[in-house]
């Protein structure tokens, strides 16, 4: 059965029908495309799979999308800032400190 969930990853809002046993992870990386989210152990003990729901630390392996009803979530891709070109902060000053070298 498909439920539709209503969530804001990284500052942009989602309206999704998702599986009752989709996980939150599958959601992430197979859905939305978002890969900074990496699955390790599949058992949440490794926390590779962490992201930030409402501000608060969450095993995304281990929960489920639809208990994200209403939710605000933040992956690393959400963690940098873009510039009118659409570079991310860290790439930018990596890449000046790789030229000054």
């Amino acid at each position: 059965m498909s439920i539709l969930l209503n969530i804001r990853i990284n500052g942009n809002s989602y309206g999704l029908q998702v599986e009752e046993d989709e996980t939150l992870i599958s959601l992430l990386r197979n859905r939305l495309h978002l890969t900074g989210v990496k699955e390790g152990c599949g058992n949440g003990e490794c926390g590779a799979c962490a992201v930030i729901v409402d501000g608060q630390p969450v095993r995304s392996c281990i929960i489920l999308a639809a208990e994200m009803e209403g939710k605000s979530i933040t992956t690393i891709e959400g963690l940098t800032e873009t510039d009118e070109n659409g570079n991310r902060s860290e790439e930018r000053r990596v890449g000046k400190e790789c030229r000054s070298r």
